[in-house]
């Protein structure tokens, strides 16, 4: 067992510091010379990460002294799932541990959790020009987004009966160097060179630069306004599906072939199971409204044109 570090090594812990956010948010706070503690369930060679926590283990010693957590650990998107019950694997790593966390976090003194959710948490895709509000409804589709919707609502009561600071943070798609999910879905059509079957589609799509997101991350864990709060981040950008496909192109040096079809062509995708979600990730509009982010929190992301691919 990892021993419990020195209560006063930090005031911001961040779990699942070894995964690509975490790994992002880390390196942005020892930039700014904050101080802060890495959770980690890998190891990573870093003395300042904790490494092999599970359920089973005491979360409290490895939150004392801290003033905020900022928790990202979790199970994300699975390319391909091979679980006959993926719905209790999610909740057991989404919603159980976030709940055994917060718990500890209110025992340790901590004064605000962080938890990062996901916009999926409101749908899988938006009707155009009527982006997501961080107040809209909840409707998750599939397990990944139930489990965070149930982490929310438990952590909601968790406030209610403590006290504890909970501001939630609802990113939209992530990308930047080492993203992993649907970003490698376009890295890798580019990387083949395949033709793009986008071109006329014409469908927008909300996402999130790492770099804006470890912004907003901080914001929410230090702005006085953000307590029992809920955010939306994106880079304030929209573009489509064919866009993405033409940058990633770009890195390379390569422009894609367009292929011109009717957009009632892919749509049959939508009418079969195994597809339907790969459609509606690809086709469809999925947009947010970040006003209030930017409002409530004073977020103001950097232009996408400065940074790093």
């Amino acid at each position: 067992m990892t021993k419990p570090p020195n209560p006063s090594e930090a005031s911001i812990v961040v779990t699942g510091a070894s995964g690509f956010v975490g790994q992002a948010l880390v390196a942005h706070l020892r930039k700014l010379g904050i101080s802060h503690r890495a959770l980690s369930l890998r190891p990573s060679g870093d003395p300042a990460t904790v490494s092999g926590y599970d359920k089973a283990r005491d979360w409290v010693p490895f939150l004392a002294g801290a003033d905020t957590v900022v928790h990202l650990a979790g199970r994300a998107h699975v390319m391909r799932e091979t679980s006959r019950h993926p719905l209790e694997i999610f909740r057991d790593a989404n919603l159980l541990t976030t709940v055994q966390l917060a718990n500890a976090a209110v025992l340790a003194g901590v004064k605000r959790l962080v938890f990062v959710s996901t916009v999926k948490v409101h749908g899988e895709f938006t009707e155009p020009g009527a982006a997501f509000k961080a107040d809209d409804p909840l409707e998750p589709m599939g397990p990944y987004a139930v489990s965070k919707a149930e982490a929310e609502f438990a952590l909601r009561k968790i406030e209610a009966q403590s006290g504890l600071e909970v501001v939630i943070v609802r990113p939209t798609l992530v990308y930047g160097p080492g993203a992993k999910g649907n970003m490698v879905r376009i890295q890798r059509w580019a990387e083949l060179g395949l033709p793009s079957p986008f071109a006329n589609i014409g469908n927008l799509r909300s996402r999130v630069h790492v770099t804006n997101l470890c912004d907003a991350l901080l914001l929410a864990a230090q702005h006085a306004d953000g307590k029992g709060r809920a955010f939306l981040v994106s880079d304030g950008i929209d573009v489509s599906t064919h866009a993405m496909l033409e940058e990633a192109f770009s890195m390379r040096g390569k422009k894609p072939v367009c292929l011109s079809l009717p957009t009632r062509f892919w749509s049959v995708m939508n009418h079969v199971p195994k597809l339907k979600d790969v459609y509606q990730k690809l086709f469809l509009n999925l947009q947010v409204n970040i006003e209030d982010t930017r409002a409530i929190l004073g977020y103001r992301p950097v232009s996408t044109a400065l940074l790093p691919r």
